[in-house]
C-alpha cells in the first residue's frame, strides 16, 4: 500500500490512517522491523517455491499482514454507532475450589494468543500457588 492510499473510515466510524502519517510507537516498528528480518530468510527461497509449486500445477502466493484490534472499549459513542446497548469488555469468575486449585472462568476466546496460559501465570503469581493447580477454562 502506498503512502495516502490506506486511509478511510471503517465500519465502526473510526478513521484508520497510514501508518506513515500516524506517529507509530517505536516499539510497534521495532517489532515489525524483527519480523521482516527474520521472514526475509522465508522470503529469500520464495522464488524457488513458487516455481516448484507452479510446474506441480499448484499456486503460492506470499503476503504480510497487520491486525487491528479495538480492545478495552467501553459504552461510548464509537460502540453505540455499532448497535451496541452495552461496553465491549470482559469478565472472569475466579473459584477456589476444596482440593486447592484454583480454577479461572472467563468469557474471553483464545486463538492460539495463549490466553489459558497467560491467565494460569497470574493466578499462580498472584494467589503464590503452583502454576500446575491454577485452571483455566474459557
Amino acid at each position: 500500500v502506498q503512502d495516502g492510499v490506506f486511509n478511510y473510515c471503517a465500519a465502526d466510524g473510526c478513521a484508520v490512517a497510514d501508518i506513515a502519517v500516524v506517529d507509530p510507537d517505536p516499539a510497534i516498528v521495532e517489532s515489525v522491523a524483527r519480523v521482516m528480518e527474520a521472514a526475509a530468510i522465508d522470503v529469500a527461497g520464495f522464488a524457488a517455491r513458487k516455481a516448484a509449486s507452479e510446474a506441480n500445477g499448484k499456486r503460492r502466493g506470499l503476503g504480510y499482514s497487520c491486525y487491528i484490534e479495538a480492545c478495552g472499549i467501553a459504552p461510548s459513542a464509537a460502540v453505540g454507532s455499532l448497535g451496541a446497548g452495552v461496553g465491549l469488555w470482559e469478565s472472569a469468575e475466579v473459584r477456589v475450589n476444596p482440593v486447592g486449585t484454583i480454577e479461572v472462568m472467563t468469557g474471553s476466546h483464545s486463538h492460539g494468543q495463549g490466553h489459558e496460559t497467560t491467565f494460569a501465570q497470574v493466578v499462580s503469581d498472584r494467589f503464590g500457588i503452583p502454576l500446575k493447580i491454577a485452571r483455566v477454562r474459557s
